[in-house]
């Protein structure tokens, strides 16, 4: 499966281990880079879910805020595989008001190459359910991904769409 030069998305879905709980999301507007804020709490884990459709590659590793975090496939049908792995929010604190953590997010592709996002996350105090959980939560992060041409490389994210 070499996936060059073609056209895939890349479905990424974050909830608590331990509950299911979604992440949230605010509109910011243009107060900050992203319009978009992702808010989640510190020192918590979560579980990532990762869809590919069409399979273009395998995944093999999946980077979080610079967490190198044990990926695994756990379903394959068709045109999809869906990977899981867990991140724990561990070394994060609190974010101040008016302040955003940047967090880059590294998918890497067997055969195809490495996608980066950085995603624009507010980070709260595990008790503090009232801001944490204020806003739309968050079902999926949708990339749209073009795999580049000749060979592994950076894939190229066309559009990300917060659902």
């Amino acid at each position: 499966m070499s996936g060059v030069g073609q056209s895939f998305r890349l479905f990424v879905s974050v909830y608590a281990a331990s509950d299911g709980t979604p992440l949230y999301f605010k509109v910011d507007g243009t107060r900050f880079k992203e319009q978009r804020t992702i808010k989640a709490c510190c020192g918590v884990q979560y579980k990532i879910k990762i869809v590919i459709r069409p399979v273009v590659g395998l995944l093999k590793d999946v980077v979080v805020g610079g967490d190198d975090l044990g990926i695994k496939q756990t379903h394959h049908a068709g045109q999809s595989s869906t990977f899981e792995c867990l991140w724990t929010s561990s070394g994060y604190q609190p974010t101040k008001s008016g302040q955003r953590t940047k967090v880059p997010l590294l998918i890497y592709i067997d055969g195809v190459g490495k996608m980066e996002a950085f995603l624009q996350f507010k980070f709260y105090q595990p008790s503090d359910k009232t801001h944490s959980q204020w806003g739309d939560p968050i079902r999926q992060l949708e990339f749209e991904c073009q795999s580049p041409s000749g060979g592994s490389g950076i894939i190229d994210v066309v559009r990300m769409t917060v659902r």
